[in-house]
């Protein structure tokens, strides 16, 4: 099993290259504890053992990262259509940011969340989302 390109710019594809990533894992972490002295010196080589280096910390980065990929791909898939769709995204849009809002702040407190622009402007971490 081979990684898959990551795309910067295409976050339909992003939550398979991460799956990958964390399946192809251990064994990537086998291949840097036995890699060759002419590899080492490479330095892709010297970010992938200092990206592995982090431990669990980089599993977890990635988990949340695929989950968030993933709860973002069907709102993606649904407006990368050539249909006028400019009259639902208002809803959804309040509605994926309530999704991936509940990962930060409690559910009584997203519930006060009664508007778009109280969305908008609620403030988890002492700052909000309008002034990021």
């Amino acid at each position: 099993m081979f990684p898959l390109r990551f795309c910067g710019h295409r976050w339909l594809e992003n939550s398979d290259v991460i799956s990958r990533i964390i399946a192809i894992l251990p064994s990537l972490k086998v291949f840097i504890e036995k890699a060759p002295k002419s590899a080492t010196s490479l330095e892709s080589f010297q970010i992938i053992k200092k990206a592995l280096a982090a431990g669990y910390i980089l599993i977890a980065r990635l988990e949340f990262s695929r989950t968030i990929s993933c709860e973002l791909e069907p709102f993606l898939r649904f407006f990368q259509a050539d249909k006028p769709l400019a009259v639902f995204l208002h809803e959804d849009l309040v509605q994926m940011m309530r999704a991936i809002l509940t990962r930060f702040a409690k559910t009584t407190e997203i519930d006060k969340l009664t508007t778009g622009s109280k969305l908008i402007s609620y403030e988890c971490f002492e700052w909000s989302i309008a002034s990021a």
